[in-house]
């Protein structure tokens, strides 16, 4: 009888053994689901479960940031976009500069990759997005950073500059070489901050007042106390938006 048992107890012990394999590899599977593979190398930058901790699936664990390329959103104002619009659809991709604040030196430098379908309605302004990549920067730009963007436009010439202060109702006052003035109408362009363009009434050579402009008139002879130049006034300011190339 004994002898007859033994095939009996065979089977038995196979089928336990056949369920305890089962087992053990739905305990390695399991094992396995709690290992986290990110799909990017990246920094740990912040950790949100502690050692020993039950999570369930879905919960987060960490935040990964990837130190590789980082884009940067930058919001133009329409008129500045407008004068960079040509040559970015023209494939002409300016670089854009970033620095910590609007007056310091520019730290990293990236190309506009692409821009936002449409403008915001709010601000008048439209979003481009600046890559930089950090393997090509002298220091990298960590994510998170605040940063202040400074995109080249395209060079003009023969443009007329001139300070704001100078023009009283769309008129200004032209100093002859008889320190006599001559009041002559202007036509605005685009402003620039403390400066303005002006697209008629004056050919670039003309010496300017810009101040006591309400005690001004025609063939009021005045004393010149001080002159001043389109460069002058562009160091006068924090950052200038714009720049003269060889001096002109």
């Amino acid at each position: 009888n004994q002898l007859n048992l033994y095939p009996l107890q065979i089977a038995a012990a196979k089928e336990r053994l056949s369920s305890s394999e089962f087992e053990l590899q739905r305990a390695e599977d399991d094992l396995e689901r709690t290992r986290v593979l990110p799909p990017f190398d990246g920094i740990l930058s912040e950790i949100m479960a502690e050692r020993g901790q039950y999570v369930r699936s879905g919960e987060p664990l960490v935040r990964l940031t990837d130190p590789g390329p980082i884009v940067v959103p930058v919001s133009i104002g329409l008129e500045d976009w407008r004068q960079l619009a040509a040559s970015v659809h023209g494939g002409n991709i300016p670089e854009a500069i970033l620095a910590t604040s609007e007056t310091s030196a520019g730290k990293w430098t990236g190309k506009i990759t692409r821009v936002a379908p449409e403008a915001d309605p709010g601000s008048r302004t439209i979003q481009v997005f600046v890559d930089v990549y950090n393997d090509q920067q002298d220091q990298k730009l960590l994510p998170g950073t605040f940063v202040h963007a400074r995109i080249a436009g395209d060079q003009n010439t023969n443009q007329i500059v001139i300070p704001r202060a100078a023009i009283l109702k769309n008129h200004v006052f032209v100093i002859s070489e008889g320190k006599t003035v001559r009041r002559l109408a202007v036509t605005q362009g685009r402003r620039l901050r403390s400066l303005v363009v002006i697209t008629s009434g004056l050919t670039g050579t003309e010496q300017l007042a810009i101040t006591n402009l309400t005690l001004l008139e025609d063939g009021l002879e005045v004393s010149v106390q001080e002159v001043t130049d389109l460069a002058h006034e562009l160091q006068d300011q924090q950052y200038p938006l714009l720049q003269l190339v060889d001096g002109e």
